[in-house]
């Protein structure tokens, strides 16, 4: 069921549309929103999400480049001594991250900001495990900028 104030907010949002102007984005509200550190309140808040939310991320991907290739480990944020460590679920995405990445990411590790789900693709959502499943990739992020808050993005 959809709140009356949800309504009001699409409503606003489609005036514009009526009246012939461009769409206007709604801007998520603060309980859509939730800073990335500290990591531990960050997973709570993550954990705490109803199923099938999509949410943006900003993630720091280390990438294996001695070996075989593929993700040697992503972090929320950025890599550090109160990182949140996920894994990447890439299943429901149409070309490799690896494809997505090669031309985007110069250097490794390279910041990127993912849109996707928290939990695994197929299957329970396990306790010890910090899953992402990824639907899609943004932007290359500078090192030393960036989002400071996750966002939930679905309407």
């Amino acid at each position: 069921m959809i709140s009356t104030r949800a309504l009001a907010t699409l409503a606003i949002a489609a005036l514009p549309l009526a009246c012939g102007g461009a769409p206007q984005a709604i801007p998520p509200t603060s309980a859509q929103r939730h800073p990335l550190q500290p990591a531990a309140d960050l997973r709570r808040w993550l954990d705490g999400l109803p199923g099938g939310r999509q949410i943006r991320l900003p993630v720091e991907i280390h990438w294996d480049t001695d070996g075989l290739g593929g993700v040697k480990a992503a972090y929320i944020d950025r890599a550090g001594p109160d990182a949140l460590a996920v894994r990447l679920d890439t299943g429901a995405l149409g070309l490799t991250l690896a494809d997505q990445l090669q031309d985007r990411c110069a250097t490794w590790p390279c910041r990127v900001l993912l849109t996707g789900r928290w939990g695994p693709l197929v299957g329970p959502k396990r306790d010890d495990a910090s899953t992402f499943a990824i639907f899609s990739v943004g932007e290359v992020i500078a090192p030393d900028a960036g989002p400071t808050q996750a966002v939930v993005v679905d309407r």
